[in-house]
């Protein structure tokens, strides 16, 4: 089928499309600031002690604060900050200062020429980011309240928020139009070169790069969303996960986007709402 989609459908595509540019210029501002962060708090991604280094805490303490700061600050004084900024969130606040002081003393010292042109670089990259952020936040209430005009049952699969739920429906339209399920995985590109039998034999053998890469991106993050939810859509992953050493990820998710496909075929079909498959009685 061509690449447009029914005109009914074109208010939530052009949204759709949008959040799929506006997130992976959020992807590419986190790549660029991780990599800078490197330089001036080189053991900082190796304790990782936020976890998610672009929490609100994370935020604050790489933004308002240098390593210097950090590694020349009390315990005391270090461990209130970051209480006041987790919003009294953190079980062992004194805990995570010294690891925070000890990760910012055992960093690489940069030169003060250079310190203070990369905190710069970091501060507005992280301004960035925010900015970013609020505006998917904000996008996604609007594709959220789109959604809801058109009568689907994809919302019923776990894991798959409206967001997911609309740029797959904003990509496929009328589901009639595909002949069947493999139509729909060489329209978004979920194929492998035909000398691989499509099975992904060789660990370093690429997707094709042909499809809609928008209905491709979708298809893998709903995927992924899933397979956090949903016990069999878990373990497939995991299954498929083992089977190689190299893109052990990439290679799980693409084909449990696969496994997908054949899900939301027959819910957009049918109409019908997601029912897990019964487990057998426990013997």
């Amino acid at each position: 089928p061509p690449f447009q989609v029914d005109l009914r459908y074109a208010p939530l595509q052009r949204l759709t499309r949008f959040r799929f540019h506006l997130a992976h210029n959020l992807a590419r501002e986190k790549s660029y600031f991780l990599s800078f962060l490197f330089l001036t708090f080189s053991s900082f991604g190796q304790v990782q002690p936020f976890g998610d280094p672009f929490g609100a805490t994370s935020s604050a303490v790489l933004s308002e604060l240098t390593t210097e700061d950090l590694a020349q600050q009390s315990l005391e004084e270090l461990a209130t900050y970051l209480q006041a900024q987790g919003h009294g969130h953190f079980a062992e606040p004194a805990a995570l200062a010294e690891t925070l002081q000890r990760a910012a003393r055992d960093a690489y010292r940069l030169d003060q020429v250079l310190a203070e042109p990369l905190r710069i670089v970091l501060s507005t990259t992280m301004a960035n980011i925010r900015s970013l952020t609020q505006q998917l936040k904000t996008l996604d209430k609007t594709i959220a309240v789109e959604l809801q005009a058109i009568p689907q049952t994809l919302g019923s699969v776990p894991g798959l928020g409206p967001v997911w739920t609309a740029g797959l429906i904003a990509e496929l339209g009328e589901i009639q139009r595909f002949a069947d399920d493999d139509a729909i995985a060489q329209f978004a590109g979920l194929t492998w070169p035909a000398h691989e039998s499509g099975q992904f034999q060789a660990a370093d053998t690429h997707l094709s790069q042909r499809g809609n890469r928008y209905l491709r991106y979708y298809l893998c993050e709903a995927a992924n969303a899933v397979r956090m939810h949903d016990a069999e859509y878990a373990a497939y992953y995991a299954r498929k996960y083992q089977e190689v050493r190299k893109h052990q990820h990439r290679r799980a998710l693409v084909l449990t986007a696969r496994k997908l496909v054949r899900l939301v075929v027959r819910l957009l079909t049918t109409h019908e709402r997601y029912r897990p498959p019964r487990r057998p009685p426990a013997t």
